[in-house]
């Protein structure tokens, strides 16, 4: 599941800055050590060359209190959250992988900024950027009750040192209210690797041990969501049902070791690709990407967990309904504030990530505009309540 990170804004997510074109990881004599405190961290630049010239990304493998530390300076000297591409954790617990957008190569370096580098990142591209012995984030999510989430890499492990390096991120990410600094975002999604996930959960910005969390997803690609703030969302690629389970069922995890049970919902669709995070402020409604009746569609749906009415997901199927193209990519992040569209290609094509804009993303349509407009008002909601 290749997935990307996200800016401030209004809504809650996060976004993959790139440009299309092939990355090129300069040689060793771009590597170097970053002096005082960041002494141990191994600094090389990977550049991307696309329409517009190149893009610099940084790469940073140190020792995982470093990295911590690095992201924590980033942060608060004003690089937004969809400046930060990756998170790794190495496979002895030892090390951390970061890369993010070299604060130099925007002049601010704002969202906007980064909504503006539209482009494409292949497959190919994310394989070169990705260390071996590492297992990388897909998601990082703040939730209620201080449970924060993520999905992983198969091979993470929850032991001591990666509960350690875990801890140091989300300290060095979320603020005291459970957003992603300089952002309304709950949420920081990542590139990590194509293929299966573990679903992780811990408390306390990560100071509760890291614990998988079993999904009914046991293989086959799994693509997650978060809703309300409470509530986890899971589906399998090309399935008809979405499984839920709210922060409330979590905790029972780390209180009683019981494991969740999983609500599920079937939709009346023929399969399901992907979906999207929350488009509204309330965090209610997603944009799921499906197929019915061999079209293939963007989807606006509201998501509640209740315990009068149970696990409801109720696609706003009609008007509001837009029909794409077998390769166009499936979003999974907008964000209208910013004008910002982060997409994955995973059905007729290479699997490949599309940072945008949303006029870009439309191709002058203006009623997937309208649809997001009408998305983030709250009609949705108000219309099935």
């Amino acid at each position: 599941m290749l997935t990307l990170i996200f800016s401030s804004g209004t809504l809650s997510v996060a976004c993959l800055p790139v440009c299309s074109g092939k990355a090129q990881l300069n040689g060793p004599n771009r590597a170097k050590k970053k002096e005082g405190s960041m002494k141990q961290i191994h600094e090389r630049q990977i550049d991307f060359r696309g329409k517009g010239g190149i893009t610099s990304l940084k790469s940073a493998v140190g020792p995982q209190k470093q990295i911590a530390e690095l992201t924590s300076q980033l942060v608060s000297n004003g690089l937004p959250p969809a400046g930060i591409i990756c998170f790794g954790i190495s496979q002895d617990g030892t090390n951390a992988h970061l890369i993010f957008v070299d604060p130099e190569v925007l002049i601010g370096c704002t969202a906007a900024d980064i909504a503006s580098i539209s482009g494409v990142i292949t497959k190919e591209d994310a394989i070169e950027m990705l260390l071996p012995g590492h297992n990388y984030a897909s998601f990082i999510s703040a939730m209620d009750s201080g449970v924060i989430v993520s999905a992983w890499d198969t091979g993470i492990r929850t032991d001591r040192l990666t509960d350690k390096a875990y801890e140091n991120f989300c300290e060095a990410i979320f603020d005291t209210d459970g957003n992603v600094f300089s952002s309304e975002s709950s949420t920081l999604l990542l590139l990590s690797r194509q293929g299966e996930r573990t679903l992780c959960a811990s408390r306390n910005k990560g100071t509760d041990q890291l614990t998988e969390i079993m999904t009914p997803i046991n293989a086959g690609i799994p693509t997650f969501g978060i809703a309300c703030k409470n509530i986890v969302i899971v589906a399998q690629m090309d399935g008809q049902q979405v499984f839920a389970i709210n922060t409330d069922q979590i905790t029972q995890v780390f209180e009683t070791g019981e494991r969740p049970k999983w609500i599920v919902k079937g939709l009346s669709v023929d399969k399901i690709e992907d979906f999207s995070l929350p488009v509204d402020k309330d965090g209610t409604t997603i944009i799921v990407t499906a197929v019915k009746n061999g079209k293939r569609l963007l989807v606006p749906a509201v998501v509640s967990l209740t315990s009068e009415k149970g696990f409801q997901i109720t696609l706003c199927i009609g008007q509001s309904v837009i029909e794409i193209q077998k390769t166009d990519p499936a979003p999974q992040r907008i964000d209208v504030e910013t004008g910002f569209v982060a997409a994955r290609q995973n059905n007729g094509g290479p699997n490949r990530l599309h940072i945008t804009t949303i006029e870009g993303y439309a191709a002058g349509n203006t009623a997937f505009t309208a649809m997001i407009d009408r998305a983030t008002s709250g009609d949705f909601s108000r219309a099935i309540a």
